[in-house]
């Protein structure tokens, strides 16, 4: 017996509602902008969410304790998504 698990399906539809309105805003995005400004900003999630998981304490998830591997390849990532 799980704890919570009365909660799954509005966990699942909440994660569909958010799926489905992310692929939206894409979609529109490379309407209005057009494909290399929203290419450009999907390459900058990545590095946002590091220095976001490694600062802000996340309810249910916490603080990640990140290798330095991932701290280089997001140094690394900035200037190119900068400079592109």
């Amino acid at each position: 017996d799980s704890h919570g698990g009365q909660f799954a399906g509005v966990c699942v539809a909440v994660y569909v509602v958010f799926n489905i309105l992310w692929n939206v805003s894409i979609l529109l995005s490379v309407k209005h902008t057009g494909a290399l400004a929203t290419f450009v900003a999907l390459k900058a999630v990545f590095p946002v969410s590091t220095l976001l998981f490694a600062y802000v304490d996340w309810p249910l998830l916490g603080k990640s304790d990140l290798s330095w591997l991932v701290w280089l390849s997001a140094v690394m990532i900035m200037p190119c998504i900068i400079f592109y």
